[in-house]
């Protein structure tokens, strides 16, 4: 095992552990449930998803329909996704993933509720800046 798949091994524990409820804690990854649902980029798959990892906050503030659509359209607009990496704070896990159809990485930002934390609030999916300087460096 190379040192960057015992990073990434590591980094999907860290966010299996942060990212979502014990409840919805299958045999599955979280982190690779989600691409995996993300990438088939069918409603029954994203319904799943939402409904076994959003908090019923969350849903009783957006449906499970709203949320679904909204992942649809990211899809759309991002093509299928490929994990990087995880990071955050608190209640927020970045999960940096390759688009299939942008040039830059995007972030997967997941929210976990304040009052149930193991459980899903939001989801964001926005592309990350090109850093200037990395971007030069690797053009040499």
């Amino acid at each position: 095992m190379n040192i960057r798949t015992a990073f990434t091994t590591a980094s999907l524990a860290l966010a299996a552990t942060l990212a979502l409820p014990a409840a919805a804690q299958t045999a599955a990854d979280p982190v690779e449930a989600f691409v995996q649902a993300f990438n088939r980029a069918d409603r029954p798959s994203l319904t799943a998803y939402v409904q076994q990892n959003y908090s019923a906050r969350a849903l009783e503030e957006r449906s499970v329909d709203e949320r679904v659509d909204a992942l649809l359209d990211a899809h759309q607009q991002l093509g299928s996704i490929a994990f990087q990496e995880v990071s955050g704070v608190a209640r927020v896990s970045i999960i940096n993933v390759r688009s299939s159809h942008l040039v830059q990485d995007a972030d997967v930002v997941l929210v976990r509720d304040s009052e149930q934390p193991g459980w899903i609030s939001d989801i964001y999916i926005h592309p990350v800046e090109p850093d200037p300087v990395l971007t030069a460096d690797a053009a040499r």
